[in-house]
C-alpha cells in the first residue's frame, strides 16, 4: 500500500466505482464504504461503557430490583441499538437515535432519575469501530466531530438519489485528493432511501459501534507516567479524554449487557475515610474543569453530589471492573477516561488509516476480475 501513489489511489476508486456504473444505489454505497473505512479501528483490550435511564425505560417498577443478567437490559438494548437503522425523519441526538453509552460511568448520571437504571455495555475487544473522533485533522476546525465525513463522490451520488436538497454539508478538507464535506447523521438519513443506504453500509462494514469525543476531564490530569507529547496530543486533538458510543451490531447477551438498579441494594453502603478524601478530591478535580460558575456546571454534568455519591456506590461495587477494595480517584481516571492510561496512551488516540479504504476497492476490482495491470505491480512491490 505505501507503493501506491496518489494519482494510483484516485483510480482504484473511479475504478472500483465504474464497476457500478448504472446501479445509482450500489455505488452510492460503495462510495460511503470508501469515505467510512479510514476511520475504522479496533481496541486491544474488551471496553466497558454505561448507559443510565430511568427505569420505566427498561419496563421496571420505581422500586424493582433485579438481578445484572436481567433480560430487561437486554431487551431494551436490542430496541435502542436497533433505533439507529430505523428512519426517522426529524430525528434528535448527537448521532440520531441510538443506544448511547460513556466510557465514564458518572458523565451521565443526569439520564437517569433518583430511581434509576445503570446498563452497562461491553464492547468486546478487536472489534470495528467506526471513530468519529478522527474525522477532523488539526489544521481544521470545521469538521464537527458528532458529523460524519463524506467525500464530494458520495455527496453527488446521494443527492441524484434522494434530491438535489439532501445531504446539508459544512466544512471542507482534502486528503490523498479526496475532498470530503461534514454532514449531520439526521441530514445523511432523512432520505428513507439513503437511509437504508446508511444502514447497509454499517452492516456490511460490521461496525459494532460509532465512537465520538463527549466530555472528560483535561488531559493535564492524566496519568503522570504518560509522555508529555501524548498528553498535549490528547489536548491538541479532542480537548479532553471523554469518549462515548452509539451501538451498531454489537451483541446484546448475557455476557456483553450487565444491569444495576438503584434501590435496598445501596442501603448500609459507604465509603470509608480514605474513599470518602478520594471521592471529594474527584468532585473538586472535577468541578476545576469548569472555570465559569464550577458548582452549577458539576451540576448540569453530574447531577447533585447525593446523587454523584449514589452513583459512585453503584459502580463501587462491580468487582469485575472497577475498583475492588476501595475507591481511589486516580484509578477511576486511568480506568475510565480514555487515552488517560500510560498503558494504552497511544492505542487510545484518534486514528486515520486510508489504506483501509483502498483495500475495500482493491477487493472489489479482484472479485470483478478488473484490477489495472499496473495498480497491481505497485501493489505487489
Amino acid at each position: 500500500m505505501d507503493n501506491l501513489t496518489e494519482e494510483q489511489m484516485s483510480q482504484i476508486r473511479r475504478e472500483a466505482l465504474n464497476i457500478h456504473a448504472g446501479d445509482d444505489i450500489e455505488a452510492a454505497k460503495l462510495s460511503l464504504k470508501l469515505d467510512f473505512a479510514p476511520l475504522i479501528r479496533s481496541y486491544s483490550r474488551d471496553l466497558y461503557t454505561y448507559n443510565y435511564r430511568d427505569k420505566k425505560f427498561l419496563n421496571l417498577e420505581a422500586d424493582e430490583l433485579v438481578g445484572v443478567d436481567s433480560t430487561n437490559a437486554i431487551d431494551y438494548a436490542e430496541e435502542w441499538q436497533q433505533a439507529i437503522f430505523n428512519h426517522t425523519p426529524q430525528e434528535s441526538g448527537m448521532l440520531g437515535w441510538g443506544l448511547y453509552t460513556a466510557m465514564d460511568p458518572l458523565s451521565t448520571r443526569r439520564y437517569g432519575d433518583s430511581d434509576f437504571a445503570l446498563v452497562r455495555v461491553k464492547i468486546p475487544g478487536r472489534t470495528r469501530i467506526l471513530d468519529l473522533r478522527g474525522i477532523s485533522l488539526k489544521d481544521d476546525s470545521s469538521f464537527n466531530e458528532h458529523y460524519f465525513r463524506i467525500s464530494s463522490t458520495s455527496r453527488e451520488m446521494l443527492r441524484r438519489i434522494c434530491g438535489d436538497n439532501a445531504l446539508h454539508t459544512s466544512g471542507t478538507l482534502t486528503i490523498d485528493g479526496v475532498t470530503y464535506f461534514s454532514v449531520a447523521k439526521s441530514s445523511l438519513t432523512e432520505n428513507e432511501t439513503c437511509n437504508q443506504i446508511f444502514a447497509d453500509v454499517l452492516k456490511e462494514l460490521n461496525i459494532t459501534a460509532i465512537q465520538y469525543q463527549y466530555g472528560g476531564i483535561l488531559a493535564r490530569n492524566c496519568d503522570a507516567g504518560m509522555q508529555e507529547d501524548s498528553v498535549e496530543e490528547l489536548r491538541y486533538t479532542y480537548g479532553g479524554t471523554g469518549t462515548a458510543f452509539v451501538m451498531v451490531t454489537n451483541k446484546t447477551s448475557d455476557e456483553n449487557i450487565d444491569l444495576f438498579t438503584s434501590g435496598s441494594e445501596l442501603s448500609g453502603q459507604s465509603f470509608n475515610q480514605k474513599e470518602a478524601q478520594d471521592f471529594n478530591d474527584l468532585v473538586g478535580l472535577l468541578e476545576s474543569e469548569y472555570s465559569d460558575s464550577p458548582a452549577s456546571r458539576f451540576h448540569d454534568a453530574y447531577g447533585t453530589k447525593d446523587e454523584f455519591l449514589e452513583a459512585l456506590k453503584l459502580i463501587k461495587n462491580e468487582s469485575d471492573v472497577t475498583l475492588n477494595d476501595q475507591f481511589d480517584s486516580t484509578s477511576f481516571i486511568r480506568k475510565h477516561h480514555f487515552g488517560c492510561g500510560k498503558e494504552y496512551e497511544e492505542e487510545d488516540k484518534p486514528q486515520y488509516n486510508p489504506e483501509n479504504s483502498i483495500r475495500i476497492a482493491i477487493e472489489e476490482l479482484l472479485d470483478s476480475n478488473l484490477l489495472d495491470g499496473s495498480v497491481l505491480t505497485a501493489i505487489c512491490n
